[in-house]
């Protein structure tokens, strides 16, 4: 949709604002909205009020509160209910955060609550109806403008918070009344279309995964002849395989962890280094770090060749497998994974294909052990059933899965193209309207 712009523009005497739009005014926060931090934490006293709370991740992840939203139970005292309870129009901000970015991050208070408090490490702000509204406030802490503005005032160093003055101090870029009730209609409507075909994008993705797995599931594990009689493998998940096929302990027919570079010998040695957060769902390796292995990660040790399969002993990114195409020169990994190596009888890419699937990975988690970060022993992925077809069939197995996954990936990859341009559109849009470069209510 094209939107005009506004016929008569001033300067803002903003540098970083330029124009703004004749009947327009700027205003710092503080002189139109009362704000102050919450002070309600997750503790509850036999002695105080039984509310619900609205926490950090609700207002991370939501876009508006309403009665249907699900929020926690807790406490908190009379006066803290009087100061922080949820009222139509309100708007929360996060003020604290392990990164820049998450701070300032809103959400709209929809309707009038009754027992319904912020919670700790939010700001809760409430706006001067004759100077602002609060659903125009939400658009515009949404703008790159505010979003810029808290990511510079953001102090920390592991962890990012907002002081009071810095958040008084944005400068709000304010039309008149009538039209800020204008502008936040208009981006509701517009943003709930986006975030439609938004969320049409991600069902496809989810769909696309799915297929993606029940493919390389049944290859691995049935074959790609139909016909052919079947066995008993003896394994549950594993269920009947091809009468030819041998399925025997994985520790027969790889080695694992077996390359491990010597700290002392190897300290000045340039690394380029793996980590668990580096590898995405579908085999996906971000760029690896260089490091002077004296400088690297205590966790950086274990060596990965070509035709390997790393795999996450780490059940929370269990989903990070992958398989090593090329070597690159000293190729490094974090011990969070396991190093497979496959010998002579296995095709590496059979074996990460088997390994990836989704029962495989099942089973991996259901022997994952551990209260923080439960993670698997490596020798007991050396007890995990190995399906091995002849190395023919293996070959043709192989080739068929990376044509049929490689297209599944293509549709992957458009739909999470579109999605990252429908985001950026609506950001932009938000942007543009709340500061006046275009004028939606036209």
């Amino acid at each position: 949709m094209k939107y005009k712009t506004y016929p008569k523009m001033k300067d803002s005497g903003i540098e970083w604002v330029g124009e703004i739009p004749k009947e327009w005014d700027i205003k710092r926060l503080k002189f139109t909205t009362s704000f102050d931090n919450s002070t309600v934490d997750r503790h509850t006293y036999d002695d105080e009020i039984k509310v619900s709370i609205c926490h950090y991740p609700q207002v991370y992840k939501n876009e508006v509160i309403t009665s249907k939203t699900d929020l926690e139970s807790g406490t908190c005292t009379k006066k803290e209910l009087e100061k922080f309870q949820l009222k139509k129009d309100d708007v929360l901000i996060t003020k604290d955060s392990e990164t820049p970015t998450e701070i300032g991050i809103p959400v709209y208070i929809q309707e009038n609550f009754g027992n319904v408090v912020s919670g700790y490490h939010i700001a809760h702000l409430t706006t001067n109806k004759n100077e602002i509204l609060g659903s125009f406030l939400f658009r515009y802490l949404q703008s790159d403008i505010a979003n810029g503005y808290f990511e510079t005032e953001a102090n920390g160093v592991t962890r990012f918070g907002l002081g009071k003055d810095s958040i008084s101090n944005l400068k709000l870029i304010l039309p008149p009344i009538s039209e800020q009730a204008n502008i936040s209609k208009i981006l509701q409507k517009q943003t709930s279309g986006i975030d439609s075909e938004i969320s049409k994008h991600k069902k496809l993705i989810i769909l696309l995964q799915e297929k993606r797995q029940a493919t390389i599931n049944h290859a691995v594990t049935k074959g790609l002849d139909n016909s052919v009689p079947m066995k008993d493998s003896g394994i549950e998940w594993v269920g009947d395989v091809p009468e030819t096929w041998s399925v025997e302990p994985l520790k027969f027919h790889v080695s694992i962890n077996q390359k491990v570079l010597n700290e002392k010998t190897e300290s000045d040695l340039q690394i380029s280094y793996i980590d668990i957060g580096s590898v995405h769902e579908g085999g996906i390796i971000d760029v690896p770090e260089i490091f002077k292995f004296s400088d690297a990660p205590s966790r950086a040790k274990r060596i990965i060749s070509e035709n390997d399969i790393i795999l996450s002993t780490v059940r929370t990114y269990l989903k990070a497998i992958a398989f090593i195409e090329k070597e690159n020169q000293n190729n490094i990994c974090s011990t969070g994974f396991a190093v497979i190596t496959p010998k002579d009888e296995l095709i590496p890419k059979f074996l990460y294909f088997m390994i990836s699937s989704e029962k495989y990975i099942q089973t991996i988690m259901s022997n994952s052990f551990g209260v923080t970060y439960p993670a698997i022993n490596s020798s007991i992925i050396g007890t995990f059933p190995c399906i091995i077809p002849d190395l023919n069939e293996q070959k043709q197995i192989t080739e068929f899965l990376d044509k049929q996954t490689s297209k599944i990936d293509k549709l992957i990859s458009k739909a999470k193209l579109q999605i990252k341009t429908l985001q950026e559109y609506r950001q932009s849009l938000i942007s543009s309207a709340v500061t006046g470069k275009i004028c939606v209510t036209n």
